[in-house]
């Protein structure tokens, strides 16, 4: 029903969630770097300039890691004990039973509560927990800004027309997973909690990252295809940058 709202946001949904815990910060550049030194995740392929460049960095330890794919994410969370949101648990996550348009609520976005495109020049990522005033109503951290963020599911842009309302899981197949929240070079509709948009699981982006659920592995039904298990070790582009697909 919002102004903005696009396609594949609707229809307008009634969602039921089993209780789940979420990381209140992004992963961050020193967090990942632990499960690289525990042989469970491969490095970042980190750029001259960009976010990714601050990987390896002490200086940008608690900034939020980015080129990582979807596996590489997902790899992360399974050596911490624990897996990437589903779609439902990231959107109520940011915008509370209350369905709020932002994390905080219903003003417009601002360069004192997110980091969007024209906050920082050149764009760049911040520490994680950087703005107190764009928390969520779980005092969730980030939630819309600095990094897009994968989450487990598949996408499609009907999924809403055909999904179960109890836990939902998305597709069992498609091309492209769910990233959510908006990042650095993001336009301020795309801080909007029901934004979403695809993205190639298996090639980096240098404006995504992710967070974990500390929870159990999800129960994925009869049919549901995973991920080909294939790292495109490409210069990690930006999603809203326009690059092209390898």
């Amino acid at each position: 029903t919002e102004a903005d709202a696009e396609e594949d946001e609707q229809p307008r949904h009634q969602v039921t969630l089993a209780d789940f815990y979420i990381y209140t910060h992004e992963v961050t550049n020193e967090m990942y770097a632990r499960c690289v030194e525990a042989g469970d995740c491969i490095p970042v392929n980190a750029l001259l300039g960009g976010p990714t460049s601050h990987y390896g960095d002490p200086a940008f330890a608690e900034y939020p890691v980015s080129g990582v794919d979807w596996l590489m994410a997902r790899d992360y969370c399974d050596w911490a004990n624990a897996r990437l949101p589903t779609e439902a648990e990231w959107e109520l996550a940011s915008r509370g039973v209350e369905s709020l348009r932002y994390p905080w609520g219903e003003e417009d976005p601002d360069c004192d509560r997110v980091n969007m495109l024209g906050c920082l020049v050149p764009p760049d990522t911040v520490e994680v927990g950087s703005y107190e005033w764009g928390n969520s109503p779980y005092e969730v951290w980030d939630m819309s800004g600095n990094v897009w963020e994968w989450v487990h599911d598949w996408y499609d842009e009907d999924t809403y027309f055909f999904f179960s309302g109890l836990n939902p899981l998305g597709p069992n197949i498609s091309e492209t997973k769910v990233v959510r929240g908006g990042g650095l070079y993001s336009e301020p509709t795309m801080m909007r909690s029901a934004a979403r948009q695809p993205a190639d699981p298996n090639r980096p982006y240098d404006d995504v990252g992710f967070r974990c659920v500390p929870m159990g592995p999800l129960e994925l039904p009869g049919g549901y295809v995973l991920v080909d298990e294939i790292h495109e070790r490409v210069p990690p582009d930006s999603l809203d940058g326009g690059g092209d697909h390898v």
